[in-house]
C-alpha cells in the first residue's frame, strides 16, 4: 500500500509539472465519459428507474388485446370490474384513464393533464401522500358522488404556493366544485414514466366530469387505459395470465357482440412503465446513441494513449534510469497505470460535471404540446456507479498499451548519452490509433449525414394533407360542461366568426388531430366482410369525426364521390367518408362509393374517398381509415382548423379573442400553426439528427487533434531526416508535399476501414431512416469530403513547419 502511495504522489506531481498534456487529456476524457454518464442517465430513467411505489416486482399491468389487431388497447369499465371481482391473483385491481381537466383558482383558468382513478389507487400502490390522504373505498362506489382530488406535489407548489393548509381548499375542475384531500409525494408523477400527471380524481366523477359519454354501463366502450395489478404473496405472472385469461374467456361466451376475439396480456409493471407504444422507439433511440457515444469515448481513449505514447518517448530515459536502479518492469507498469487511472479519474469526475450540465440543458426543453412530458435524468447513484466503471475501464484502455511499450523499452540504448530515438513500434502504434479515429469519425459522420437527409425527406414527406397556411387550436368544451345543445350551438357561432376574419380560406372542425400520438379506433362491419375464425365480427378500424369544412381545411384532396355536407346531421341516414387503404382492404377492384358499413351504432354509406395518409406516426404503414361526420355524433372535445392565405401565426390573437368573447372561461390549447404541431411527430427524427450530428462533430474534432498529433510527432523525429533531404537539393514544397503524404497516407487507410464498417453498421439504422437508403451516395460523399478537409487542415499545419526547417540546424541535431 505504501508504494502505491507513493506512485500516487509521484503521479501527481508529474501531472501537475505538465500542465498542457493534463489539460489536453483530460478535456478528451470529461468528453467522453461525460457524453456516456448523460446517455445512460435518460436510459436509466426511461428503462431502468422503479416507480417509486411499494414492492414495484410485484405489480403488473394489463392492456387489452383484439385477436389481429391493437396489442396495447384500453378496458371497458364492466370488463374492468368482472376481471376485479372474479380473479383470485391480484391483491388489488387499479383502473388509471388519462384526462384533461379545466382547472379554475380564484380567476386563473388552465388546462392540465390528470388522471381518473379507481378509489383503491393509492392504497394498492403503496403511494403515501405528503399532505392529507388519498382516496377512500366509498368515494369510488357511487357515481358522481364524492367531488374530491390528490393533486402534484409541483401543482402544490405552483399554483397553491405550498401552503401546509391546502387541505380541504375548493378548486373548480370542469366548473364543478372539488376539495383537496391529499397532496402527492414529489417523485410520484403516475404510473408512466414520462408523463406527469397533477391531479388525481375518483374513477365514480368520470360521467359528471365529462357528461354525454357512457362510462360505466357500455361494455363496448373502451375508455379505461390501462389496468395495474398488485400480485398476491406467491402468485407469479403465469398464474395471473391464466386466471386472467379464464375470466376473459368467459366473458366472451357471455358477451360475444363486444368481447369476441377479445383478450388480455399481462405485463410486468417494470416492461410497461415506460408504454410499450414508444417503448421499442426509445429503445432504438438510446440504443444508437449508446454506439454513438461510446465511439466518442473510444476516440478519447485513442487521442489520450495517443498523447501519452509521445509522452513516454519525452520520459524514455527517465524510465530506463528508474529501471537501471533496480525498479523492475512490473513496479514500472504499475506506475504508468496509476498515472493513467489518475488522468482517468480526473476526467471522469470532470466527465460527471458535464453530464450535469448536459442533463440541466435538456430539463429546459419542452416538447411540442401540451402533454406533461417529463424525463426526470438525474445523476443518482446508479448513474455515478456507471460513470466510475466506465472511468476504471477508460483508464485502462487507454493507460495500458502506452505503459506496456514503454516498459518494454531498451535500456542500453535509451541511456547513451545523445541515442537516437528508435520509436518505429511507438509510431505504428499511434498511426494505428489514429486510423481507427477516422475510420470512428467517418462512420458517425455517414450516419449523421443519413439521419438529417432522412429529416429532409420526413419534412417533404407526403403526409395526405396539406400542413402549411393552417391555423389549429384545442377546445375541451366537454371540460366546461357543455352539452350537447350549447356545444353544437358554440361550434356554430365560432364558425361563423372564424369564416368572417380577414385571409380566412376555410374552417373546419375534427375531434384530434393527425400525428399526435392520439388515436381512436371503432369497430366497423364493411359490406360482405367476413371475419377470419376467433377474430371479431367487426375489425377495429382508426378513425375519426370531423365536419363538412374539414377535408378543405386541412387540403385533403377527395379523389372520389364528395365530402360531408351540413345535411349529414344525426337525422339524416349515415354517410361515411374513406380512405384509400381502406377501400383496397375490404373492396378490391371494386368501386367504394354506396357501399355500407355498420359503426357507431348505424349503417353508414360511403360516399367519398380521400387519400391515404399518415396518421398516428409518420413511419406507418398505409392502414384503412374513416371519417365520421361530427353533426352526426357529437364530440365536447373539438379542435378548430382555419386555413388561411397568407401566415397562420398573425391570426393567434384575433382567435383568442373571438373565444374569449363567446366564453371568457374557456381556456385555448395548442393554438400554433399546422407545421409546428406537428412538431411531435417529427421530435424523434429531429432529436436523432441533432444528437448525433452533434456528436459527428465532436469525433471529427478529436480525429482531427490525434491526426496532428501523429504528424507533429512525425515532423519532430524526423526533423534530421528532412535537413538531410534539403541539404541534398530537396525544396520546401518538397518537404510539404513528403510530410503531407505522410498524414493523408493515414487519414485513406482510415477512411477505407471507415467505409466497410459503414456500409455494415448504417444497416442496422433503416428503421430510423425515412425515404433514403442506409447506402445513400450523397451521406458518404458528404462525409468523405468533410473529413477529408479537416484531415488536411490538421496535416498542413505542421507539413508547413517542416517545411521552414533550416537544414544547417537540423544536420546539427545528433
Amino acid at each position: 500500500m505504501s508504494g502505491i502511495l507513493q506512485d500516487l504522489r509521484q503521479a501527481l506531481r508529474l501531472l501537475s509539472k505538465n500542465p498542457g498534456f493534463t489539460i489536453a487529456a483530460v478535456v478528451c476524457l470529461a468528453l467522453g465519459i461525460g457524453a456516456n454518464s448523460a446517455t445512460f442517465s435518460f436510459a436509466n430513467a426511461l428503462l431502468f428507474r422503479e416507480l417509486p411505489v411499494t414492492e414495484p416486482g410485484r405489480l403488473a399491468r394489463l392492456f387489452v388485446n383484439w385477436t389481429g389487431g391493437m396489442k396495447y388497447g384500453s378496458f371497458s369499465y364492466p370488463d374492468y370490474v368482472d376481471l376485479r371481482d372474479n380473479s383470485d391473483v391480484f391483491a388489488g385491481l387499479v383502473a388509471e384513464q388519462i384526462n384533461p381537466f379545466h382547472l379554475s383558482t380564484g380567476d386563473r383558468n388552465e388546462r392540465l393533464w390528470g388522471m381518473a382513478v379507481s378509489g383503491n389507487y393509492f392504497s394498492a400502490l403503496g403511494v403515501r401522500p405528503v399532505l392529507g390522504r388519498g382516496f377512500l373505498p366509498e368515494e369510488d362506489k357511487t357515481r358522481g358522488t364524492h367531488p374530491v382530488a390528490v393533486v402534484s406535489h409541483g401543482l402544490w407548489q405552483r399554483r397553491f404556493g405550498a401552503r401546509p393548509d391546502v387541505i380541504g381548499s375548493q378548486i373548480r375542475l370542469n366548473n364543478l366544485s372539488f376539495s383537496i384531500v391529499g397532496v402527492a409525494p414529489e417523485d410520484f408523477d403516475g404510473t408512466f414514466i414520462g408523463l406527469k400527471s397533477e391531479i388525481w380524481v375518483p374513477m365514480a366523477m368520470r360521467e359528471r366530469l365529462y357528461p354525454g359519454w357512457e362510462f360505466f354501463s357500455a361494455r363496448g366502450s373502451h375508455s379505461i387505459g390501462t389496468v395495474i395489478g398488485r400480485l398476491k404473496p406467491g402468485v407469479t405472472l403465469d398464474q395471473a395470465r391464466h386466471a386472467v385469461k379464464a375470466v376473459m374467456t368467459h366473458l366472451s361466451a357471455e358477451y360475444p357482440n363486444s368481447n369476441k376475439g377479445i383478450g388480455v396480456d399481462v405485463y410486468p409493471l417494470s416492461e410497461t412503465a415506460l408504454h410499450p407504444m414508444v417503448r421499442s422507439g426509445f429503445v432504438a433511440f438510446l440504443t444508437l446513441m449508446f454506439a454513438v457515444v461510446g465511439a466518442i469515448l473510444l476516440l478519447a481513449c485513442a487521442n489520450v494513449a495517443g498523447l501519452l505514447l509521445a509522452r513516454s518517448i519525452a520520459r524514455r530515459k527517465e524510465i530506463s534510469l528508474r529501471m537501471a536502479l533496480g525498479a523492475g518492469r512490473a513496479r514500472l507498469l504499475r506506475q504508468l497505470l496509476i498515472e493513467s487511472m489518475l488522468l482517468s479519474l480526473v476526467g471522469g469526475a470532470a466527465g460527471l460535471t458535464l453530464a450535469s450540465w448536459l442533463i440541466r440543458l435538456t430539463q429546459t426543453f419542452r416538447p411540442p404540446g401540451d402533454l406533461p412530458v417529463r424525463i426526470a435524468a438525474t445523476l443518482d447513484s446508479r448513474v455515478v456507479v456507471f460513470t466510475l466503471i466506465a472511468t476504471v475501464i477508460t483508464g485502462i484502455v487507454f493507460g495500458l498499451t502506452p505503459a506496456l511499450a514503454a516498459a518494454r523499452d531498451d535500456l542500453v540504448t535509451a541511456l547513451k548519452e545523445g541515442a537516437p530515438v528508435k520509436a518505429g513500434a511507438t509510431s505504428r502504434l499511434r498511426r494505428i490509433l489514429v486510423t481507427g479515429q477516422i475510420a470512428l469519425s467517418f462512420l458517425l459522420l455517414v450516419g449523421a449525414a443519413l439521419l438529417v437527409r432522412s429529416l429532409q425527406n420526413v419534412g417533404n414527406l407526403d403526409l395526405g394533407f396539406n400542413p402549411d397556411n393552417q391555423l389549429v387550436a384545442s377546445l375541451d368544451l366537454q371540460l366546461n360542461q357543455y352539452d350537447e345543445p350549447k356545444g353544437r350551438e358554440f361550434m356554430r357561432a365560432l364558425r361563423e366568426r372564424a369564416q368572417s376574419m380577414p385571409g380566412v380560406v376555410a374552417v373546419g372542425f375534427s375531434d384530434h388531430l393527425p400525428l399526435s400520438l392520439n388515436d381512436q379506433s371503432w369497430g366497423a362491419l364493411p359490406e360482405g366482410y367476413e371475419a377470419p375464425p376467433n377474430a371479431p365480427k367487426s375489425p377495429s378500424i382508426d378513425c375519426s369525426f370531423v365536419d363538412e369544412g374539414y377535408f378543405q381545411s386541412m387540403g385533403i384532396p377527395i379523389l372520389q364521390g364528395r365530402g360531408f355536407a351540413m345535411t349529414d346531421d344525426n337525422k339524416a341516414p349515415g354517410v361515411l367518408v374513406i380512405n384509400q387503404a381502406f377501400a383496397q382492404r375490404f373492396w378490391p377492384g371494386r368501386d367504394p362509393i354506396g357501399k355500407r358499413v355498420r359503426t357507431a351504432g348505424r349503417d353508414h354509406q360511403v360516399i367519398g374517398v380521400v387519400k391515404t395518409g399518415k396518421y398516428f406516426s409518420i413511419g406507418e404503414d398505409p392502414k384503412a381509415f374513416m371519417y365520421i361526420p361530427i353533426r352526426e355524433n357529437y364530440r365536447g372535445s373539438i379542435i378548430l382548423h382555419l386555413r388561411t392565405s397568407g401566415d397562420p401565426a398573425g391570426l393567434m390573437e384575433p382567435v383568442r379573442r373571438e373565444v374569449a368573447q363567446l366564453d371568457a372561461t374557456l381556456p385555448v390549447s395548442d393554438l400554433r400553426p399546422m407545421t409546428a404541431a406537428l412538431g411531435f411527430a417529427l421530435l424523434p427524427a429531429r432529436l436523432g439528427a441533432a444528437a448525433v450530428s452533434m456528436f459527428a462533430v465532436l469525433a471529427l474534432f478529436l480525429a482531427s487533434v490525434g491526426l496532428y498529433g501523429v504528424v507533429a510527432y512525425f515532423v519532430s523525429q524526423g526533423i534530421r531526416d528532412i535537413g538531410i533531404r534539403m541539404a541534398i537539393g530537396a525544396s520546401r514544397a518538397d518537404v510539404l508535399r513528403f510530410v503531407l503524404r505522410q498524414g493523408m497516407f493515414t487519414t485513406i487507410i482510415g477512411l477505407a476501414v471507415g467505409l466497410v464498417m459503414a456500409l455494415a453498421i448504417t444497416r442496422l439504422m433503416t428503421g430510423l431512416l425515412y425515404g433514403v437508403s442506409a447506402a445513400d451516395p450523397l451521406a458518404y460523399v458528404a462525409a468523405l469530403f468533410a473529413l477529408a478537409t479537416v484531415a488536411m487542415s490538421a496535416t498542413l499545419l505542421p507539413a508547413r513547419k517542416a517545411s521552414r526547417v533550416d537544414p544547417v540546424v537540423a544536420l546539427r541535431q545528433t
